[in-house]
């Protein structure tokens, strides 16, 4: 428990610092130079996530050649971590539920990670929410959706949804996939079990599990070449069928 709790107050610390510094550095550019201020975040943004995942034990492995951005990128969703394995490596920002935004320390950093958020109640804010992943891509940024609207709790690909595709299939933007999948240390509780987030665990819960190993391997397998359609659901599948058939079980 002494480990979770430090991991948690250290996680608390980086934040807050690394979002101050941010602030500090990039405000002043961003009076004579927005692309630059971005260049900057970006800097930032990546370093945050990098150092977060350091903190919390996760061990990283990237399978596949690298991205050039900007990209719109789809994935699996198993914790939380995921999002420090995708910034870290891919300097992505995210769109999530709009619940996410009153979550203690995750929304804060959810908001400086320019996050966008959607209400999946609302089935207008699409339209709005759409808007904005094209703005974002204009303006230079790499996105990350996890296709299948929220966490899968036993690690099984859950089917993709399509809406928030529909840029992507009314432009003719190619899409990226990618998988993930944990492994936890050889005598410590599976994968499975720990670090996928069980329906019933909340936030603090769920982050205490994880927190509470010694280190763990996250394995980040990216898709051979982006997949085109014009038809949002037909790329919703084909983006599902690519994914599924690279995934590697968390066990």
């Amino acid at each position: 428990m002494l480990r979770t709790y430090y991991r948690l107050f250290a996680l608390l610390a980086w934040s807050m610092c690394m979002g101050i510094l941010c602030t500090v550095w990039t405000a002043p550019v961003g009076l004579f130079s927005p692309r630059l201020k971005l260049s900057y975040w970006q800097r930032f943004y990546r370093a945050w996530a990098a150092g977060a995942a350091r903190i919390v034990g996760m061990k990283i492995e990237v399978r596949g050649e690298r991205l050039a951005p900007p990209y719109f990128i789809v994935t699996n969703h198993l914790t939380f971590a995921d999002v420090f394995l995708l910034a870290s490596q891919l300097g992505c920002v995210f769109v999530a539920k709009h619940e996410l935004a009153g979550w203690p320390v995750f929304g804060s950093i959810a908001r400086v990670g320019k996050t966008i958020f959607i209400d999946r109640s609302r089935i207008r804010d699409t339209v709005r929410v759409n808007r904005e992943i094209v703005e974002a891509m204009d303006n230079g940024l790499s996105l990350a959706l996890f296709a299948e609207s929220g966490v899968s709790h036993d690690g099984v690909l859950l089917p993709f949804k399509a809406a928030l595709l529909e840029p992507c299939a009314r432009l003719n933007i190619p899409v990226h996939y990618a998988s993930i999948h944990y492994e936890s240390p050889d005598g410590c509780a599976p994968a499975s079990e720990v670090i996928v987030w069980k329906e019933d665990a909340s936030l603090f819960e769920h982050f205490c599990g994880v927190a509470s190993l010694p280190w763990f391997k996250a394995v980040l397998t990216l898709g051979d070449a982006p997949i085109s359609a014009t038809d949002r659901k037909t790329l919703a599948a084909s983006l599902f069928e690519a994914v599924e058939k690279q995934l590697i079980a968390t066990k």
